[in-house]
């Protein structure tokens, strides 16, 4: 009986797809922190008025079930104000990130993963400064974006980032002007770290 159970549990896991799931890469969390480089783009106050700079982002993400997570995320992008006949007498721009994460992670080759992500409940803050003048805005964030990572060891990776994100303001123009300033659309490429920790999903870790 014993050596019947030992073939059925093996056979069970050849039949695990390991691009979905790999048992002994799972990990229960991880913390993440990147350099972001905010490009603007499209027909909006983002993409014909800012130019981007830099930016920094920190994540904590918790792996539910397998390679399902869900993260929470803050990140600051910086930009400068190019077109002041649009904008305003401001000088620079920051767009304050906040929202939560549902991502999934595959695992293509040894050390490479390939993780996919959408924004839950984005807010955003925009911040203008410019010469004894400050401007504050608000919106809804939207975010879809990849990432590839690069495991050096077990728990430490590189990445490489790059999303798409919209903005829907609260930003109150004259109705003639309203479609410039409705939508903010810009991009980031992103650098950083992935600390994993961990060695089974939260899922299995409340069932253990």
């Amino acid at each position: 009986m014993m050596a019947q159970k030992d073939s059925l549990d093996l056979g069970g896991d050849n039949r695990e797809i390991p691009l979905l799931y790999d048992k002994s890469r799972q990990f229960t969390g991880s913390i993440t922190t990147v350099y972001q480089l905010p490009l603007g783009y499209g027909d909006n106050f983002i993409g014909e008025s800012l130019d981007g700079k830099d930016g920094l982002a920190f994540s904590f993400n918790l792996f539910l079930f397998r390679n399902f997570y869900l993260g929470a995320n803050y990140g600051i992008s910086n930009f400068e104000v190019t077109d002041k006949a649009s904008l305003g007498n401001y000088e620079e721009t920051q767009i304050e990130e906040r929202h939560l994460t549902l991502g999934y992670e595959l695992l293509p080759l040894k050390n490479i993963r390939l993780g996919l992500f959408t924004s839950l409940f984005g807010e955003a803050t925009l911040t203008n400064e410019g010469q004894d003048v400050s401007n504050r805005d608000s919106g809804k964030l939207w975010i879809y974006g990849l990432r590839l990572e690069y495991e050096i060891v077990d728990n430490l990776s590189l990445l490489l980032v790059f999303d798409w994100r919209r903005i829907k303001t609260n930003i109150n123009v004259p109705s003639e002007i309203r479609d410039f300033f409705e939508t903010g659309t810009y991009n980031n490429l992103s650098f950083g770290l992935k600390f994993n920790f961990g060695k089974s999903d939260i899922l299995k870790s409340i069932q253990l």
